[in-house]
Order: structure tokens, then C-alpha cells, then sequence
């Protein structure tokens, strides 16, 4: 398809008048008698080159459209919308108006089954009177069938107009299923929320949703949860069908507004069990949108599956679950089930003190385990540290999104870090200084860009390597370590003093030394090392941490530098367990992830099932620092206490 547009179409005004100024000189200096063809080809080009340089003036483009859009709108008219058919049919409107270039729309209405009213192409007409079957809501069905309405060589696109209130609830899990096809078949889904709760002016009772668990174990209980809206108050009745029996039956009273109504669900049998909830009120005199179909898998026991490096952990969830579920462990075992045929096995699928990437096939397995939780319903529990902080690795991403909280406390403000390094000659044996300098770079990858580090080294003389500088400049520091050569004696006190003066002139922060060195300090220093940094901490609370690479003499003086600044002692035990202190001790205490203050437990929702009946909690003596994301849900926290 091909259109002309014109960017100043009112200057084609401009070609009648300047035709006639052209024409006119023509006609009055020749006229009839003296016409010829060198005149009259003179006009002519003269008219030529006017209608080309207004032509020019108004901006023509020429657009070619390749490919044709077509745009279903999947409007709901069940019983529910039925107050709301003027609303539907003025966003129908809306997305008609709005649609591009070479685009068509057509229209499908949807209740228990589905119409096209208005055909691919064709005239908008109200989706009043569609002839649908209003009583049910089967969205997954509706979208379905319109996957099967596109030209092939089409753009294709849905934009489906609901109150989201599946009928089945068993569909619900359907619609994960079916929008991923469509997306496979690259057909785009938008999706317009239609408020169909009941007006003031409504005088009629509604079944809006109900909540249970789609598989309940044997001997559990298992809660089914109705929320019906009234639009006025009311006397009713809830009825629970078992394979379409009544097998419970609740007389109510429904307060105007919304009203919850519970049913314990029989788990005392294995098997599949089809259940339907009616509601009935004098207020509303059918059964259209009081009633939801469901259905629920009584299984045996619990299938867990626990993957874990600590042993502890299996006889701690046996004493927990007892008879009630069959454990599968995998404890320091690497060759993990990593499929999603393999995980569906499980009910509940249990990570647990350790490094998930240590595992074989780590990455398959977190993304079966996405599918197995959000697809298939299956229940996925963290237990200790599973080492996610802090690290960029795009797996584990995927894996702390799946969970309520995220992990450490490195977004915060910006640190003001000095990194001082031991340069003297003792620090140059058994590769000390190596391990000194492999430790500041593997430091360097746990601060943000917003944080300033500096760094320090001494001898018998110190020097300022760098002053603070931001972390967007990392290279300037990287090779300020790199440049850190050796030379004669040891002066401790001196250099921790540097490196907290230039801490103290910062701006407010978090500000900490992280001293690197063997602890051979020379006596001749006018003031011992751990006064000095409990100095630095009682007027400008600045903590010093130590690293000690691998020295035994000097271990004494390094601790009590440790504890005089109120920082932490690390010691390097060889150069090959520099990832592990770094990446894992060290980053747990820069980040804040590890938190070592005893601290004490509130009950914060003491009214969530997973606290019921809980007074009082006793304090940790640590815990991992998370941050609860929106739609989490915090029955227990911890007051932050920072070290």
C-alpha cells in the first residue's frame, strides 16, 4: 500500500494564482496573432517549473507500507459486563481511532462461548446483542480462538476488554499457557481492565472469586475461601458441590460490600474431586456470575525434594514433615535433577546452605525451576545463604526474582572505602604482596559506581596511591594497586592514621578502613595501630576491618586492630581461597548482606497461618539483610541493626 503525504499541503493553494500570472504576460503579449511554438512551449515550461516549485514548497513524502496490521478487540460480555456494554463499546471505539497505518480491527465478544460481531474490516457495531452466552466467563477459550482468526502474512494483535474473572478456575491456569503460545505465534496481547464491581444502585449478590489449592495431600487440611459482593444487605445461602453433590451448605448473612465465606475442603481420600460453589439471595433472584466451577487433586504424601551441603538440613526437615512427606536429598551432591520433567515430580523443591553454582547444570535447573513454580504451581523454599548477593551472574538473577525479598544492602548510599596496603619487605614473602594486591582488585568488584575507594600503601614511609575517587574511574584505581612494589620496613599506625584523616574530611556515609597486611608492625612507632583506629571510630566512626594474608606471628596485633575499630578480621588461609573469602565473608560484610549483630524477631502479622498461635520469637545471633518487595508478605522481620 502506498499513500502521498503532504507536510504543508495549503501552499498547492498557491499554483491557481501563479498559473494565472504566468498565463496572463502570455496572453497580453502575444495574443492570437502572434502565437507560435517557441511562445507557446515557453508557457508551457514556465507553468511547469511554477507547479513544480510549489509542489516542492508543500513537502511530499511518499509512505509504502510493507505488511497489513490486523487487530482483534476480545470484548467480555458475560453477565457481569453487562452494566458496563457502553463503557465496552467506547474503548472499542477508542482503539478504533487510534489504530495505524494500514491497520483493520475486527470484533469478538466472549462469555461462555464466543462471536465475532464484527467481522475483520467491516463497521464497528455496539456489542449490545451479541447473542453470547452470558452465563460463564472463559477467557483462555475466547483467546484461543481468536489465535485461529489471522491472515498469516498480518501483524497480528489482540486487545482483549475484561474484568479478569474466570469462570473455571481451573482456566486461570490455562491462561499462563495460552498467552505463551500466542507469543509464539508472535501475536501481540493488550489488555483493558473492565471494573465490573457492583454500583451502589446494583441490587444483586456476586460470586467475584474463590481461593483454594489446586492440589491438597492426604490428612491436610486444605481451606477453600469465597469472596461474594453485595450490593446491599442481605440474607443468603453458599452451597459447596462435590462431583455434584452438595456436600456443605452455609446460611449467611451478606453484609454490603464484601463478604467472605470458607469451606473446609475433605482431604481424607486420594483422588480428583470437581467442585462447584453456588450462591443464592432474596437480593438476586439468578444464578448468572453466582456460581464457580474448580477442581482439586488429593494426592499421598508430600513428594520434597531438598538440595543442600549441609547434612544437618535433611535431619532437621524429617523431624518436621514426619510420615507426611516422602524426602528425595541431594546433600554435596552435584548431579542435580535439572529438567522440568524431572522437578515436576516434586510438590516442594528445597535450596539450602550452598552455592548454587557449585551445581551441575545450575542454569538449566533455576530456569526449570521458574517453569515448575509459575506454571505448574509447584512450591519452591530457600533456606541459609545460597550466596545470590552481590554477584552479576544473570541465572541467579532469575533465581532471587522468583523470591520475596532481595538480598544485601549494596543499593544503598554511597561508602567511602580505604583500602591500605602492607608494601613492606616482609609482605614480599611467600607471595604476600601478590595475594595483598589480588585481594584489593577482587574488593574492587563489591562497591557501586556511587561509592568512592581509595588506596593506601606503607612501608617504612606511606603513599597515598589514590585519593577517594569514584568507581566509575575503576581503572585509575585497579592500577594503583597494580603499581604497589615492596620496599624496606613497617609503619602500621602511621598509614591507618593517613588513610582515616582523609576518611574524616568526606561527607557523611558509611566510611571504613580495610587494612591488608601481615601485622609486623615496627616498634618505634610513637602510637600502637589499634589506638589509633579506636580513635578514628569514637570521633568520626570510621570501622577498620583486616585481611591477613597468611601470617601467623602477626595474627595477635591484627585482631586487636579488628576489634579496636569495631570492623572484622579475615584471615587468608591460602592464595587459593581468596574467592571464597572475598566473594563470601568479606562481601557479606562490605554489602551488609550478612548482618552479626544478635538481633531480636517481631511477629509483624500475627493474624498469617504461618504464625498462628506463635507469642514470641527468640533473637538470631545473625541473619541475611533482604529488603521485602512489593506484594511480599512479612509474617516475621528483624529490626536492621548495622555492625
Amino acid at each position: 500500500m502506498r499513500n502521498i503525504n503532504l507536510d504543508n499541503p495549503y501552499l498547492l493553494l498557491l499554483i491557481i494564482p501563479a498559473v494565472f500570472l504566468i498565463v496572463l504576460p502570455f496572453v497580453l503579449a502575444f495574443g492570437k496573432t502572434n502565437k507560435n511554438r517557441h511562445s507557446t512551449t515557453s508557457l508551457i515550461l514556465h507553468i511547469l517549473i511554477v507547479v513544480c516549485v510549489v509542489l516542492a514548497a508543500a513537502a511530499p513524502t511518499l509512505i509504502t507500507i510493507m505488511t497489513k496490521t490486523q487487530v482483534y478487540v476480545l470484548a467480555d460480555v458475560s453477565h457481569s459486563s453487562s452494566r458496563n456494554l457502553d463503557t465496552i463499546d467506547a474503548y472499542i471505539r477508542d482503539v478504533e481511532e487510534k489504530l495505524p497505518l494500514n491497520s483493520e480491527m475486527g470484533v469478538i465478544t466472549f462469555g461462555k462461548n464466543q462471536k465475532v460481531t464484527t467481522p475483520m474490516g467491516d463497521d464497528f457495531i455496539s456489542v449490545k446483542g451479541s447473542g453470547v452466552d452470558d452465563s460463564e466467563t472463559n477467557i483462555a477459550s475466547a483467546l484461543e480462538y481468536v489465535s485461529t482468526l489471522f491472515d498469516e502474512d498480518a501483524i497480528k494483535r489482540i486487545v482483549l476488554i475484561t474484568d479478569g474473572k474466570e469462570s473455571d478456575v481451573d482456566g486461570k491456569g490455562r491462561l499462563i499457557t495460552t498467552i505463551e503460545d500466542l507469543y509464539s505465534k508472535e501475536i501481540h496481547l493488550d489488555a483493558i481492565y473492565l471494573d465490573n464491581n457492583l454500583k451502589e444502585t446494583d441490587k444483586e449478590v456476586q460470586l467475584s472469586d474463590v481461593k483454594f489449592t489446586s492440589t491438597a495431600y492426604l490428612g491436610h487440611d486444605s481451606i477453600l475461601s469465597c469472596l461474594i459482593q453485595s450490593a446491599q444487605d442481605a440474607q443468603g445461602i453458599v452451597k459447596l458441590y462435590q462431583n455434584d453433590v452438595v456436600a456443605s451448605t452455609r446460611a449467611t448473612y451478606f453484609y454490603e460490600g464484601y463478604n467472605t465465606v470458607e469451606f473446609a475442603l475433605p482431604t481424607d481420600k486420594e483422588g480428583s474431586y470437581e467442585y462447584r460453589v453456588e450462591v443464592e439471595s432474596d437480593a438476586d433472584v439468578t444464578l448468572i456470575n453466582n456460581i464457580i466451577s474448580f477442581s482439586q487433586t488429593v494426592t499421598g504424601a508430600l513428594e520434597v525434594l531438598l538440595i543442600s551441603d549441609v547434612q544437618e538440613d535433611l535431619t532437621i526437615l524429617e523431624e518436621k514433615y514426619g510420615d507426611s512427606a516422602n524426602i528425595t536429598a541431594f546433600i554435596k551432591n552435584k548431579e542435580i535433577p535439572s529438567t522440568i520433567e524431572e522437578l515436576c515430580k516434586y510438590d516442594e523443591i528445597i535450596l539450602s546452605n550452598l552455592d548454587i553454582r557449585t551445581l551441575n547444570n545450575y542454569t538449566s535447573f533455576i530456569d526449570s525451576l521458574e517453569k515448575a513454580v509459575s506454571i505448574f504451581g509447584k512450591s519452591f523454599i530457600t533456606m541459609g545463604d545460597l550466596y545470590i548477593q552481590n554477584k552479576d551472574d544473570p541465572s541467579l538473577k532469575q533465581l532471587e526474582e522468583m523470591l520475596p525479598v532481595t538480598y544485601g544492602n549494596n543499593n544503598q548510599d554511597s561508602k567511602y572505602y580505604i583500602i591500605v596496603i602492607d608494601s613492606s619487605n616482609s609482605m614480599n614473602q611467600v607471595s604476600r604482596l601478590i595475594m595483598a594486591r589480588e585481594a584489593a582488585l577482587a574488593l574492587l568488584d563489591l562497591f557501586n559506581d556511587g561509592d568512592y575507594v581509595g588506596i593506601v600503601n606503607f612501608w617504612g614511609d606511606i603513599n597515598i596511591a589514590q585519593a577517594p575517587t569514584p568507581m566509575t574511574e575503576r581503572d585509575k584505581i585497579e592500577q594503583a594497586i597494580k603499581d604497589i612494589k615492596p620496599y624496606q620496613g613497617t609503619m602500621i599506625s602511621t598509614a591507618v592514621s593517613a588513610a582515616g584523616s582523609l576518611l574524616s574530611k568526606l561527607p557523611e556515609g558509611e566510611k571504613q578502613m580495610i587494612l591488608i597486611s601481615d601485622g609486623m608492625s615496627c616498634a618505634l612507632e610513637e602510637d600502637t595501630p589499634d589506638n589509633v583506629v579506636a580513635t578514628f571510630y569514637e570521633d568520626y566512626d570510621i570501622v577498620t576491618s583486616v585481611i591477613n594474608p597468611y601470617v601467623e606471628e602477626g595474627a595477635e596485633m591484627l585482631q586487636r586492630i579488628a576489634n579496636a575499630g569495631h570492623g572484622n578480621y579475615f584471615y587468608l588461609k591460602n592464595e587459593t581461597s581468596l574467592d571464597d573469602l572475598i566473594l563470601k565473608e568479606v562481601a557479606d560484610q562490605i554489602t551488609e548482606s550478612l548482618i552479626e549483630t544478635p538481633s531480636s524477631v517481631n511477629i509483624s502479622i500475627p493474624s498469617d497461618a504461618t504464625v498462628e498461635g506463635i507469642l514470641s520469637m527468640p533473637d538470631v545471633d545473625k541473619y541475611l539483610y533482604t529488603k521485602e518487595k512489593v506484594d511480599a508478605i512479612s509474617p516475621l522481620t528483624v529490626n536492621y541493626q548495622k555492625s
